[in-house]
């Protein structure tokens, strides 16, 4: 039965495939991936170290892969003291900007080692003992390629380590935009998608930062891909092995795959065809493969959990920290429903869109960013509302990508409704934890925009690129703001020449090296932003589903097959 149900799949894939996934990519894709890489080598630029939440414990983890040090429980790893010392500005993420702090000289920002190798108990043991061991594994190695790493400077090796990050979310743009196009049939609505996490500093933050979240995202995006093609009917066994891979190695990045289980069941079930008993004949065995893959190459850290602590996943900074009196003080009563509800909305579009990667503050006013989450959320109804036409169910395939993402907001916010309701904080809810599985919303908000514009949607990419950056410009102006009284408070050029003073001086190259490298970013937004328009300006693109071809041909030819039909239908005779 299941190299029939294999078979009965093949004509589908084949079909889709031959105007899908097999069409060259378009050169403007490329340049997206040169932008994200400048943006993000950019705002590595623009910290000092460790001020991304949690960079410091991500960096002593590594560190401790580096040395041999690979497996704590929970409560038994203590920072190195060379990590430690190495905090040669406060972390600022609670605070204003890091002008306030004098700039240290490059020859004093001496190595981990230099500042010392051994374990001095903190008040907080590093909590990410409670992660799995694939991105701190990855990290340590990739990082042994950098020559001399123990001996540079701290700065230096938070740099490279930093540059991991930006390395491992290289691919994202073209897996989205592959997402988009498997879904489609169509580049716009794939660059569209492609180019919206460009507008999140959130999201170039985590490429410019030691963090897992780096690995999950790219895990995640490649999950996503693998069931797109399962979505729009590729149930043979060779994708439900690969799809098991890749959540094989998102559970070994992080916790937060283990409650995907439900989305590819659903995604194998939309993915087949007929009645709903057809479609349970059809995806159970492939969804089994698939899970079985993942569950046995991916659990076993979480099985090892279960069995030595008695729980999935045990509070890494041990149990003496483990009382919500000792993490967040003591109970303050008065939180409410609504509360948590406005608190909720507010936090995650500041966190997105309102400042430049930090927490809260500095920020763009509230109303901002709201606006533009607000705006988001109804373009991705809109494209729901279109429908993803190359599969057998359109809408609910669409609406079947809201699914990841509401699996990993319900443990987020019930967690943190129940401390809000005791102590008025809403810890833990932060965009960087949706990223891995928010592709598929990506895509379905670009088709609503893709299917409302008509034949002005050859300007979408290169309006979608302004409004990047658009945003980084004015989250970079929000950043750069003195706190000062307003009698003394300078220009807005008088702030920009004050933060890049200070990006300059806390930069851990030398002054001529990293306006070399700034000015290269800008070189390539300038370039991408001419490349875009151009391409608008010379090539028609037809009306959604108006009965021409959606691909650009110009940019993208259809790579030749043998026995392929080199016709095309458009999305509209798909109906």
């Amino acid at each position: 039965m299941g190299v029939a149900m294999a078979d009965s799949a093949v004509d589908r894939v084949d079909r889709v495939d031959a105007d899908g996934d097999r069409r060259a990519l378009p050169k403007r894709l490329w340049a997206v991936m040169v932008l994200q890489a400048a943006l993000m080598m950019s705002m590595a630029f623009l910290y000092p170290t460790y001020q991304e939440p949690d960079e410091i414990a991500h960096t002593d983890y590594v560190t401790a892969y580096r040395h041999g040090d690979w497996i704590y429980g929970p409560g038994e790893r203590h920072y190195q003291d060379g990590v430690l010392l190495s905090r040669d500005v406060p972390s600022t993420y609670f605070q204003s900007n890091i002008g306030k702090w004098p700039i240290k000289p490059r020859a004093q920002r001496r190595s981990f080692d230099e500042r010392g190798t051994g374990y001095t108990e903190p008040s907080w043991p590093n909590q990410m003992v409670q992660h799995p061991p694939l991105y701190y594994a990855t990290a340590a190695l990739l990082s042994e390629a950098v020559p001399n790493f123990d001996k540079q400077h701290s700065d230096v090796q938070v740099f490279w380590l930093r540059m991991i990050s930006l390395l491992l979310l290289l691919p994202v743009p073209v897996l989205i935009f592959l997402i988009g196009r498997r879904l489609t049939g169509d580049d716009t609505v794939g660059l569209v998608a492609a180019l919206i996490p460009l507008s999140m500093p959130a999201y170039l933050r985590v490429g410019a930062s030691v963090t897992n979240d780096s690995l999950a995202i790219l895990f995640g995006t490649a999950l996503l891909y693998a069931l797109s093609r399962v979505i729009t009917g590729d149930l043979t066994r060779r994708t439900a092995v690969f799809t098991g891979l890749l959540w094989a190695g998102a559970l070994l990045t992080k916790g937060l795959a283990l409650v995907l289980p439900p989305f590819i069941v659903l995604a194998y079930l939309v993915g087949a065809s007929g009645a709903l008993r057809e479609r349970i004949r059809r995806a159970w065995l492939p969804a089994i493969v698939c899970g079985g893959v993942g569950a046995v190459v991916g659990g076993w850290w979480w099985v090892r959990n279960l069995i030595v602590y008695g729980t999935v996943q045990p509070l890494g900074l041990g149990p003496h920290y483990g009382a919500r009196s000792v993490r967040y003080g003591p109970d303050r009563p008065g939180g409410t429903e609504l509360g948590f509800l406005h608190q909720f909305v507010r936090l995650f579009s500041i966190r997105t869109w309102g400042s430049l990667g930090l927490i809260d503050s500095p920020a763009m006013p509230t109303w901002v960013p709201t606006i533009v989450l607000v705006a988001f959320l109804v373009l991705v109804v809109m494209g729901v509302a279109v429908g993803l036409r190359r599969t057998s169910a359109p809408r609910a395939a669409a609406l079947t990508f809201a699914v990841p993402v509401a699996l990993t907001l319900v443990p987020l916010s019930l967690k943190a409704r129940g401390i809000y309701l005791h102590t008025l904080m809403v810890p833990g809810l932060q965009a960087r934890y949706l990223m891995p599985v928010f592709a598929g919303l990506l895509v379905c908000a670009a088709l609503g925009l893709r299917r409302y514009t008509g034949r002005f949607a050859r300007w979408l990419p290169t309006a979608a690129l302004v409004c990047v950056f658009l945003f980084q410009v004015a989250a970079a102006l929000v950043y750069f703001m003195d706190e000062l009284p307003s009698p003394y408070a300078p220009s807005i050029v008088d702030r920009v020449r004050s933060g890049l003073h200070v990006a300059l001086g806390w930069s851990p190259w030398s002054r001529s090296v990293t306006v070399g490298l700034l000015s290269a970013a800008v070189l390539a937004a300038v370039a991408a932003l001419v490349m875009f328009a151009a391409q608008a300006w010379r090539t028609p693109v037809a009306a959604y589903g108006g009965g021409s071809p959606l691909h650009e041909s110009p940019e993208s030819e259809p790579e030749p097959r043998p026995g392929a039909d080199d016709s095309k239908v458009s999305l509209g005779d798909r109906e």
